[in-house]
């Protein structure tokens, strides 16, 4: 886990304070709390990073890559073997590669929204 030191957190602080509101962005979901976990029939809904993935998502780069991500660290997630430390280790570099791109696409409020 990388920890910031208070200088690199006070100028992340400050980019997000002098950027504004209306430049903020955040995609986030765990354990379905932007999505459901399932609809009013019981059918099991993908995570919101799933529909992202998807070849509809304008950034279709963003798409490709993202699946490449998920096919090289979604066998460790699921690995009942792997020990739980390298495990963490391969969830975070997944997850700290995934947010780089999606930080590097085109996604807008506007395609987000049209996931409901």
């Amino acid at each position: 886990m990388k920890i910031y030191k208070n200088s690199q957190v006070d100028s992340i602080l400050s980019k997000i304070k002098h950027g504004g509101m209306e430049k903020l962005h955040v995609v986030t979901d765990f354990n379905w709390t932007l999505t459901l976990g399932y609809d009013n029939h019981g059918t099991k809904q993908p995570l919101i990073i799933t529909l992202l993935r998807q070849p509809r998502v304008p950034s279709s780069e963003y798409g490709k890559k993202a699946h490449e991500l998920f096919e090289f660290y979604h066998p460790f997630e699921i690995d009942p073997d792997l020990n739980l430390e390298d495990k963490k280790i391969k969830m975070h570099k997944w997850w700290n590669s995934d947010q780089k791109l999606i930080a590097s696409s085109s996604l807008t409020e506007e395609i987000i929204k049209g996931f409901k």
